[in-house]
């Protein structure tokens, strides 16, 4: 007679990494893998990625901020500074509708990919790039890959694990994702311009403020629907780099170490 043995102390740890470690990668493969409705396999990948999905989904409605538009709380570390955006134009007329967590974007009030503020709106963010070469410069953001984005060399907001990551666009809907001081925060929502991510949790501190890929004061700037709206995210875009990396665009003749 066959004889079952039950694996104890280290052999028991084992098996249990090993099945961790397994699931793991298999869910690292499903994601990768692009189903076709043509074969058996496919069809048994999607059965088994649609529940994975859905408790992603689930996992995402359960951490996300309650209230998008009410501003964070102030850190004592940011109490100390005033905030770069001192004055800011009410932006009039109604919000836009924005949905999505984890791709987060603007639905409405987007503008058509023939009008020309679209092209604007990336030669302005590249601006600081152009102007401050040796503070800030282009690349791919880590917090959504493949869009354009601007970091800075020097980081003096260090809270988040995104290496300097200011800013970054969305081509699809010329909105715009970035990082701000808390009091810029809280005058971007009030004046209207736009509305905290849903993963922005609060300055809740311990292991949430220091695991967390999203800070607290990271913010949807809306998409400009004209010039003089275009100048106003400059202004934006101005106060994240200067609360990311220290550039500050009022200050013609900068000194850095």
């Amino acid at each position: 007679m066959a004889v079952t043995v039950i694996p104890h102390g280290p052999d028991l740890l084992y098996v249990v990494t090993s099945i961790v470690i397994g699931s793991v990668l298999v869910n690292n493969i499903l994601s990768r893998i692009a189903p076709s409705k043509s074969s058996l396999s496919s069809k048994a990948v999607t059965a088994l990625a649609a529940p994975l999905d859905y408790i992603h989904s689930m996992f995402l409605r359960a951490v996300a901020i309650r209230n998008p538009l009410a501003a964070p709380k102030v850190p004592a570390s940011a109490l100390m500074s005033r905030g770069y955006l001192e004055s800011l134009p009410y932006r009039s007329g109604p919000r836009p509708v924005v949905t999505g967590i984890a791709r987060h974007r603007q639905i409405s009030q987007v503008p058509s990919e023939e009008k020309e503020i679209r092209h604007r709106l990336q030669e302005v963010m590249f601006k600081s790039a152009t102007r401050f070469p040796q503070q800030t410069y282009l690349g791919r953001s880590t917090f959504e890959k493949q869009k354009p984005a601007l970091f800075a060399r020097h980081r003096v907001y260090n809270d988040t694990k995104y290496y300097g990551e200011i800013v970054h666009a969305h081509p699809t809907d010329s909105s715009m994702h970035m990082t701000l001081h808390p009091a810029d925060v809280k005058t971007v929502l009030e004046m209207g311009w736009g509305e905290r991510h849903p993963l922005a949790r609060d300055w809740l501190g311990g292991w949430w403020s220091k695991s967390t890929p999203v800070p607290g004061c990271y913010v949807m700037v809306y998409a400009p629907r004209d010039e003089s709206e275009l100048k106003v995210i400059e202004d934006i875009i101005a106060a994240a780099a200067w609360w990311v990396g220290g550039t500050d665009a009022r200050v013609s003749e900068q000194s850095w170490s």
